[in-house]
């Protein structure tokens, strides 16, 4: 099985923070984790080719061609993903308030694949659907729902939320899983930059936004410029 390349450690970082309001007695510490969820969808949009704002690239640079190359190359039939790729595209970027869903994989990052996609056909459908999504799934639907309420948008996301359940079970799941040996190192990589550079560097940001603690969530997916998300 071919394994798609991981990035820097650096390149890989995306930061959720809790405000240490938030955090119990035992809360106040980052932990390194790694997301299916945000995998997925980082993936998706990386495959299509949508970047966003910013000169640092969002996702993996050329991660839609050298999925495409590794993927012939195995004999696998593109995916709905693939062949929705110009349509999907061409949508986000006719859109500025689809540059939310660059956020999304933070939103989701707690969340199993089937409540990522639970969650954007739900926001798909409006405030009813997201209502009755388990809390796994609501947090990260609500927030898209905030910014993406017009008919239209709905449906691209219900478009983006069939692509991405294709691509899942008939390519990405075996793709990432095949890449999984490579994740410890890379967290070892990432743990070892927060402590010694990174975390030391930002302490007086983070004491003044009253950040204590949170999630690191490490994804070879995201690019150069990663995500910083505040909240509970």
């Amino acid at each position: 099985m071919t394994r798609f390349r991981a990035g820097s450690a650096l390149a890989v970082l995306v930061a959720s923070v809790l405000p240490l309001s938030s955090l119990g007695a035992q809360g106040t510490e980052w932990r390194l984790v790694t997301s299916p969820a945000a995998d997925l969808l980082a993936h998706g949009l990386g495959t299509i080719g949508f970047e966003g704002f910013g000169v640092l690239p969002l996702y993996e640079r050329g991660r839609g061609p050298a999925v495409r190359r590794e993927r012939a190359a195995r004999g696998v039939a593109p995916t709905l993903l693939e062949r929705d790729a110009s349509v999907l595209l061409a949508a986000l970027r006719a859109d500025s308030a689809f540059e939310v869903l660059h956020f999304a994989p933070v939103y989701f990052a707690s969340a199993s694949v089937g409540d990522l996609l639970e969650g954007l056909r739900a926001a798909g459908r409006g405030p009813q659907a997201i209502s009755e999504l388990r809390p796994a799934a609501r947090f990260g639907a609500e927030a898209l729902g905030l910014s993406l309420r017009t008919d239209a948008q709905r449906q691209v996301l219900r478009r983006l939320a069939d692509a991405l359940e294709d691509d899942w079970a008939r390519a990405y799941r075996e793709e990432r899983r095949a890449s999984a040996a490579s994740l410890p190192p890379l967290l070892a990589r990432v743990g070892a930059r927060w402590s010694d550079t990174l975390a030391p560097s930002l302490r007086g940001y983070l004491g003044r936004e009253r950040l204590a603690g949170g999630l690191l969530v490490v994804s070879p997916v995201i690019g150069a410029d990663g995500r910083l998300f505040a909240g509970q």
